[in-house]
């Protein structure tokens, strides 16, 4: 049990959306795009750092270079965000933030704003080229755009990255303070109070009383509390990988981390903005959260909007019709579903006018008729939206199509694709429209024509006899 539940853990990859996941490859080439610098007053490497250990990176502070790279990023990140050649644009950003990241850190001090950031790219980089080589070792072939498979791999190895980078943080703390990390957690007030006068003195603004005494008198008088409050914070760093089960606890992880950046933030003046934005768009992936309220806005609408709807009505359609058939048959099986009581009726079914006073039997080769519980008749476009308004996914179409203008230029649509009925059918392969002799017809295979039977108006009492309201 233990060994499938870790081995599902291990292998599972989010099922993203192409929506989704384009949401989040355009906010993260935003992202990328504003972290790159417009110039770099970097003159000389006096501690070298990264790459800069191998090679001299000061190149990149020369006038015009800085402004080139913005510039040459722009095309790169157009072509990751809508998932075309992804892997050599990516290469290119990856080995920008690296030199980049290397000038700047090889002044003596490390600054890890930027540093989750660059390894995302690497981590999407990596993910990108994986998927070119799994096409060509299948296919034999390199696509320029990027499969969804290879577009859910490069999300899911950024966002295992992420969890692993926050895990090593959180290690890293404990091998340092030799596992006293939370027993010393107290000791933060020092830093606070030092932080508070680092920032009066850069910037000469008056330290903030709250945060400059207050916070650290309060942590020196009750150490256990301090301990208690600052403790979750470590805890949070190495569980992160806990947002990999699934969007649920993705979003709670992803929504605590940004938390605890922005409480850093004011107490120690540290800004992780590349960090938050990171968690922000991989982790809590607030537009999936957005789609998915709306839905559940639009079930209540839709059940709402059902309720008022009649409780039995019938749509009549041309049997000879291919387009007509072909749709009625889609139509049916999703009225079914949604228990519907909708009887779908052909134009010519034996009996039909004598059951159907209310039809207008001189429009049967012009277009499809609603008949509702009420006696109301609907032709054309606003029939094809009074049974739209039953089907649970489509009902909005069937309200829109109502609004109006809306109404006028879909019963325009409806009349275009009425009047070229026959090229379209022969061109789709249907059966070609045509009426025949009224002795000769039947209605089409596998649709439900009719359930009462057809003796007369007489055999179903729920049929209106005579219309009450032609719209």
């Amino acid at each position: 049990m233990h060994g499938g539940f870790w081995e599902r853990f291990r292998s599972r990859i989010e099922p993203y959306a192409g929506w989704e996941m384009l949401c989040m490859r355009a906010a993260l080439a935003w992202v990328v795009f504003a972290n790159l610098p417009a110039s770099l007053p970097y003159a000389s490497m006096p501690h070298p750092n990264g790459i800069g250990r191998w090679m001299d990176l000061t190149f990149l502070s020369h006038p015009g270079v800085a402004p080139a790279l913005r510039m040459a990023a722009i095309p790169c990140l157009a072509a990751f965000a809508s998932g075309i050649g992804s892997a050599p644009a990516l290469g290119f950003l990856f080995a920008a933030e690296v030199a980049i990241g290397s000038l700047l850190n090889s002044h003596g001090a490390i600054g890890h704003y930027s540093q989750l950031l660059t390894l995302i790219l690497g981590a999407l980089f990596a993910g990108a080229c994986a998927g070119q080589a799994e096409g060509w070792r299948t296919r034999r072939r390199v696509t320029v755009w990027d499969s969804i498979a290879t577009q859910r791999r490069m999300i899911h190895w950024a966002r295992v990255l992420i969890a692993g980078a926050y895990l090593a943080t959180g290690i890293t703390k404990l091998e340092v303070s030799r596992g006293r990390w939370f027993w010393d957690a107290p000791n933060i007030a020092v830093q606070i109070a030092k932080t508070q006068n680092t920032i009066t003195a850069t910037t000469g603004a008056p330290a903030d009383p709250f945060y400059a005494e207050q916070i650290p008198r309060l942590i020196v008088e009750h150490p256990n509390l301090s301990r208690i409050f600052f403790s979750p914070g470590l805890w949070l760093e190495l569980i992160v990988f806990v947002g990999l089960i699934g969007r649920g606890w993705s979003a709670i992880v992803g929504l605590a981390v940004i938390v605890l950046h922005e409480m850093i933030s004011r107490l120690m003046g540290l800004n992780f903005k590349e960090h938050e934005a990171a968690m922000a768009i991989l982790y809590v992936n607030l537009p999936y959260w957005l789609v998915l309220a709306a839905g559940a806005a639009v079930c209540v609408s839709h059940k709402a909007i059902t309720r008022s709807c009649p409780q039995r009505a019938w749509f009549f359609y041309d049997a000879d019709c291919g387009i007509c058939t072909r749709s009625v048959i889609w139509l049916e099986q999703r009225l079914r579903e949604a228990g519907a009581d909708v009887e779908l009726i052909g134009y010519q079914e034996p009996g039909a006018s004598e059951r159907f006073p209310p039809i207008d039997w001189t429009h049967v080769t012009d277009g499809v008729q609603w008949l509702g519980a009420d006696g109301t008749v609907r032709r054309d476009a606003r029939a094809v939206a009074a049974v739209l308004r039953m089907l649970p996914r489509w009902w909005w179409l069937g309200v829109l199509m109502d609004l109006p203008g809306v109404a006028a230029i879909s019963q325009m649509e409806y009349r275009l694709v009425a009047a070229n009925r026959l090229r379209i059918s022969r061109l789709l392969g249907l059966n070609a429209c045509a009426i025949r002799r009224r002795d000769e017809t039947r209605a089409p295979t596998g649709v439900v024509t009719s359930r009462a039977d057809a003796s007369g108006p007489a055999a179903d009492p729920t049929i209106p006899g005579h219309p009450q309201d032609n719209a």
